[in-house]
Order: C-alpha cells, then structure tokens, then sequence
C-alpha cells in the first residue's frame, strides 16, 4: 500500500471510530432520584462530610463530582410547588401534570414512562426505593391513575408492569381497593404475575437464582411504610446499596440487550420534613453509596453506560450559614446517635418510666449522651431554659405537647432540642414541606453532555430516551 493510501485509510478509521463513539447508545441505564433533596441539602451534607477526610476522603461525596451538572424547576401544572407524584410523572414521562396525579398528563391520559419504554426496547428494568413500591416516585415509573393515594390499584399495576426487579419497604395496600370494596390479597396478585416475593435479603439471596421475575421487601413488616434512617439502621437491615448490588447482578443475568434502574432515596424527604439535618445528611451519604454501586459498573463500561442523579423536589428549604464572617458547626451532628424521630420515641419512653420522678440533671445527662450537649456543645442560658421550659412542661407537668409533620410527630423537648442543635451548628430551614426550590442534576457517561440542556425536570426523559434510543 503506497503512503498515500495509508494515510487515507487511516484517516477513514478516524471517521469511522468516531462516528461508533458519537454513535454509541446507553445500553445500561442508572437513574437516581433523592426525593426531597434540593441544592442545598447536597452542599450541606458534602461540607458535613468533609470535616473528617481521614473517614470520608478528599471528595466524601461522589454524585456532586460527576463532570456534567446542572440545576433544574419542578413546577406541576396547577402549582409552582409541586409534589412527588407530578414531580415523578414528569421526569418518568417528560409530561407536566397536576399535583397527585401518577403517570398521566394534565387530562388524565395515560403517558409512557422511560421504563416502560425501556422494557418494550427488551431491556430489564429495575425500580428501586427506601420507601413503599407504590408510593409516588416508584410509582410514576409503572402506574396511570389519577389519585396517588390508590394504593391497590397502583399495586395491580405493578403486578402488570412486567418490570423484572422491584425492591422497597413493601406495600401498603392489602386486600381491599380505594373504596374499601375486598379483594385478593396485592401479594397474592404479585405472586399471580410471576414475581417471586422475597421478604428480607437472606430470603432474597435464597430465591433470585430461581426466579425470573422478583419482588424485595422488609422481612417482618411487607406493609412498612419506609426503610429505617441511615441513622437508626440495624446490622443487617434493607439498603437502597445492597438493593442497587443485587439489581446489577439480576438484570445482567442472561441479558445482552441492557437495563434500566431507577433508585429512589425516598427518606431524604421524611428527614427533610422534620428538618432533622443530620439525617438528611446521612440520608444523602446511603444514597451517595448506592451511586458509588453503580459508578462502579459504569467504569467497567464507560461507553455503554448512563449515570443521572437528580431529585423530585426540595423538602424544607435548609440554608447552610448565617453571615458572613460566621463558621458553620456542621460537627456539631457527629453528635446526633439516631433520628429526631427516634430520640422523641427515647424520650417518650423515658417518661412513661420516669414521669414526674425524672431531675433536671438527669435529663441533662440524657441530652448529652444523644446530642453532645453541655459535653461538645456549648448551650448558653437563653437555650438552656428554652430545653428546661420543655421539659418541665413535659416530665414535671406532664403536659407533652406533640409538634406534627407529614410523616411523624416529635415531643415538644425532643423539638427544641432539634432547634438548639441546629441554631448552634448556623443551619436553617424555612418550612416543614416542600418548597419551589432548584433541584440538582448531576451526570457521567454516554449520552451525559444532553444534560447540559436541561433546565426544568420534564426535559431529563428526552435525555435519556435520546442516549438510550428508546
């Protein structure tokens, strides 16, 4: 071959190999989804986890390094501040619609998912979450109904999806529809479709080699509402890490054509709602990990693969500082033993064995135990009689006024004390609910740069439909 013509074919190789790379589809797709979870929730919990870089590394987080990031609105079609059910709606199918409403558009006509496309691509599909499989943002993914709250029908409709691997708390519909009528138990018309029902992850493990279609849930509770916190979790509990390790393996398992997963961390959100930060903070670090999982995967097949993380919405508008000049205390949650939710459970306990009988200096000691106070924070004499007012309120007085959010109820001392904590660490929160805040969007892998356009949540579908061809 003469040196002219090898430089011609070379120069046709160029072409040809770039065309394959700019050509190249995602064949394997990673959605994450941190319910609640707004831009200032992710650099709240990175700074938190940066104070210890012997424990957590240079970059404690890995999403928020992803090369590709962008922020975008979550506005529904009859308010600014939306909810997870038409939040969902619009990143699962690209259509805008009304607050509750679950796979249809703004006249309840019934609109495709990216999953649903994906499975009549032949892909596997995954759908993962720390909370019940037909609550909202799951749900977005496989059912068409009108109202959120129709748990059993929701539940038939996932038994129909033909999606090959579910994973969540479990389910809270049973055996009777919206309107109270009976019917069959939703486990038995799970079971019914093919799915195999593992309940717990020793159960799971026992049962995935022989089953072509699988549904994991809690071991003792199958109704339970959520996973535990991060922060509460018992050895050997459900995670949204270990579920996202057993998708991968399940789905590639006699697959050549590809999937797609979905991964909810769907109790940012409740931590949000009781604007107990260092949950929200750990909360963001397990889902953080379950991306790692999947980040994993992606680096042994960087040209096939699509990471997206992003969120439905912001819960509780938390700000991170308060002036100028002024240090955030952010350590100060290193302190924090378990949840808000879960202290106030302590404290209640400890007043119906107590009651009147409990000392001020005992419950001091209690607080410095769970939270550090008076042994690593400094609680000046306006807090402490803000604590002493509570408790007397609620021991000596035995007058325990209750504080309610969406998803639980906090003791009055347990409350202030959550407010203390966070007064002392310069952390905020405007509200208990959600708000019209920027979520963020963080991308890496084929087809990634597409996120560069998008600008409201809506616009993620066509990304990943135009990076998977679907």
């Amino acid at each position: 071959m003469s040196k002219s013509r090898k430089v011609v074919f070379i120069i046709l190789m160029i072409l040809s190999l770039s065309v394959n790379a700019f050509g190249q589809k995602a064949k394997y797709v990673f959605l994450f989804i941190g319910d609640g979870m707004g831009i200032n929730q992710v650099n709240a919990a990175n700074v938190f986890f940066s104070l210890d870089k012997a424990k957590y590394g240079e970059q404690p987080l890995l999403f928020p390094t992803f090369p590709i990031a962008t922020f975008a609105t979550t506005y529904s079609t009859n308010y600014q501040i939306t909810d997870s059910a038409a939040s969902g709606t619009a990143i699962a199918s690209g259509s805008k619609t009304f607050q509750g409403a679950l796979g249809v558009d703004k006249d309840t006509v019934s609109v495709m998912s990216i999953a649903e496309m994906a499975r009549d691509k032949g892909k596997k599909v995954g759908i993962i979450t720390s909370v019940s499989l037909e609550h909202a943002t799951p749900a977005a993914f496989y059912a068409h109904v009108a109202k959120r709250d129709w748990n059993y029908e929701i539940g038939c409709q996932l038994a129909e999806s033909g999606f090959d691997f579910f994973a969540g708390s479990g389910l809270r519909a049973k055996d009777a529809d919206r309107k109270g009528n009976p019917k069959e138990n939703i486990f038995k018309v799970i079971e019914n479709s093919g799915y195999t029902i593992a309940r717990g992850r020793e159960d799971y493990l026992s049962k995935k080699d022989g089953a072509e279609k699988i549904l994991l849930i809690s071991k003792d509770d199958p109704g339970k509402s959520s996973l535990d916190f991060a922060i509460d979790r018992k050895e050997g509990g459900l995670n949204i890490k270990t579920m996202t390790e057993d998708a991968i393996e399940f789905l590639t398992k006699n697959n050549k054509k590809g999937f797609f997963i979905m991964v909810e961390g769907g109790i940012i959100d409740h931590a949000c709602h009781t604007n107990d930060a260092a949950t929200v903070f750990r909360e963001i670090k397990d889902m953080d990990d379950a991306v790692r999982v999947a980040y994993d995967f992606y680096l042994k097949h960087p040209k096939e693969t699509l990471i997206i993380v992003t969120a439905d919405h912001d819960t509780g508008g938390i700000s991170a500082g308060n002036g100028p000049g002024s240090m955030m205390r952010l350590e100060y949650f290193e302190n924090q033993k378990q949840s808000i939710s879960m202290f106030s459970q302590a404290m209640a306990r400890l007043n119906a064995e107590k009651g009147k009988q409990m000392k001020w200096e005992e419950m001091k000691e209690f607080l410095g135990d769970e939270l550090g106070f008076w042994r690593e924070i400094d609680i000046n004499w306006e807090d402490e009689k803000k604590l002493r007012d509570a408790f007397e309120e609620s021991f000596v007085n035995q007058k325990d006024t209750e504080v309610s959010d969406l998803y639980t109820t906090i003791r009055k001392l347990a409350s202030v004390a959550r407010q203390v904590m966070q007064k002392e660490a310069r952390i905020g929160w405007t509200c208990d609910s959600h708000t019209a805040g920027y979520v963020p969007v963080y991308a890496v892998g084929a087809g990634s740069d597409g996120i560069k356009s998008v600008k409201d949540n809506s616009q993620i579908h066509a990304v990943i439909r135009q990076a998977a061809g679907y």
